[in-house]
């Protein structure tokens, strides 16, 4: 009797320990989820930004703290503001590799944006500052997550130059 419920506490010990693990996301996935990131940057810089908005899972609030006059819940207007007026820099995406993933539904890249001359786009000091006081940035993080449905969607705003 003593043997069967260590057993069966070492058993659910593993199922709980099992559970709690992530596996590494599957290539195809990384892939799709890359994929998507590309094309919702595209949109964003072509100005297809109703199509951009449905590819999108993050929060909107910080666009719409710069545009109190649109509407929260409009998602293709805050995109359309903030890259035509608010100092995002809706750039297609030049190179993007994945990193270290949180876990099996969230995919990260180091992504490097392309410049509308075809270089590689570098986000200069800000406000006054040298570049030895804020180094420039040419790698930038993204968040892509899979929802519950299974479709993809892009947690990062565009990169934002004050």
């Amino acid at each position: 009797m003593r043997r069967s419920r260590l057993f069966a506490l070492l058993f659910t010990a593993a199922i709980v320990a099992g559970a709690c693990t992530s596996a590494p996301p599957a290539p195809a996935d990384e892939d799709a989820a890359r994929q998507l990131m590309m094309e919702f940057f595209s949109l964003l810089h072509n100005g297809e930004y109703e199509r951009a908005a449905a590819l999108y899972g993050g929060s909107y609030d910080e666009l719409s703290s710069k545009n109190p006059d649109t509407d929260p819940a409009d998602g293709a207007g805050l995109f359309r503001n903030g890259c035509t007026l608010n100092g995002y820099r809706c750039l297609k995406v030049l190179e993007a590799e994945p990193t270290d993933s949180t876990g099996v539904d969230d995919f990260t890249f180091t992504v490097r944006f392309q410049s509308d001359d075809g270089t590689p786009f570098v986000l200069g000091p800000c406000c006054g500052a040298t570049a030895t006081e804020q180094p420039p940035v040419e790698v930038f993080r993204v968040v892509v997550h899979r929802a519950e449905d299974g479709s993809f969607l892009v947690m990062t705003l565009p990169v934002y130059v004050p």
